[in-house]
């Protein structure tokens, strides 16, 4: 009988070693998420892509983003054709992180916010900087889809690893 309690003891030590090792050392990235691996804080250049990775905390690290679409109500910078004060307008963008060592400087910047709202500020900034340069732009319209959706693979996919999928007008 004691030796049955020993080998019982035993199981359960070992099984719960197994899993404080298995939380504090491995990381699972599922279906659609992305990382960045990070040693000693600082972002290498090695793609992380799905499945399970080894982690030492603090040394040699992965940072998880949703590499899922994120739908969002970014607010537009409109210019008035009449040179009136710009009307407050928004648009639904559809968005999704492709690329995690790209995007990663961006939440280090921002550690107060959310990986969806980072997006959001960075596709808001490219949005307004695209009103400021171009004269008559319509940033929902059908007629400058094409030119708006490549400035903003061109200024946000691969600097700050963010693909714009869609915008348009938002419904209330």
């Amino acid at each position: 009988m004691k030796l049955v309690s020993i080998v019982f003891a035993c199981t359960l030590a070992t099984v719960l070693l197994a899993g404080l090792f298995l939380r504090f050392f491995v990381v699972a990235l599922g279906e659609g998420q992305t990382g960045v691996r990070l040693k000693a804080g600082t972002p290498t250049h090695e793609r992380i892509a799905q499945g399970l990775h080894i982690r030492i905390p603090h040394f040699y690290d992965v940072e998880r983003f949703h590499g899922g679409i994120h739908i969002s109500a970014i607010r537009l910078p409109c210019k008035s054709p009449d040179g009136s004060p710009p009307q407050p307008a928004s648009a639904k963008v559809l968005w999704n992180i492709m690329d995690g060592r790209a995007f990663y400087p961006l939440t280090l910047a921002n550690p107060q916010m959310t990986h969806a709202e980072v997006g959001e500020r960075a596709i808001e900034q490219a949005l307004c900087a695209l009103s400021a340069s171009a004269e008559n732009i319509n940033l929902l319209g059908t007629k400058d889809r094409h030119r708006v959706m490549g400035h903003l693979d061109e200024v946000l996919q691969a600097p700050k690893g963010i693909r714009v999928l869609a915008i348009d007008e938002k419904h209330p």
